[in-house]
């Protein structure tokens, strides 16, 4: 899949389109392909490293988490 992601911390700059192995879903899970997502303060800062220290951050990174707002069409349940 791809994805806008970084590999190192830093500005803007860092951010680049990434191959990365596509997710499959769970049991009980879906899978969105992603076609909008919204950028918060707070990714700004863990792509910065200015985040606070008990959040891990595991690289490459791609923005966002699960609270994060996106749209796109859902895959089939796992």
């Amino acid at each position: 899949m791809k994805a806008a992601a970084f590999a190192t911390f830093g500005g803007p700059e860092v951010m680049e389109l990434m191959d990365l192995p596509e997710p499959q879903a769970g049991p009980g899970q879906v899978r969105v392909r992603v076609k909008a997502a919204g950028v918060q303060h707070f990714d700004c800062a863990v792509r910065s490293g200015l985040y606070p220290g008990n959040v891990e951050v595991r690289l490459p990174q791609i923005p966002g988490n699960r609270r994060s707002r996106w749209n796109g069409p859902t895959k089939p349940i796992g």
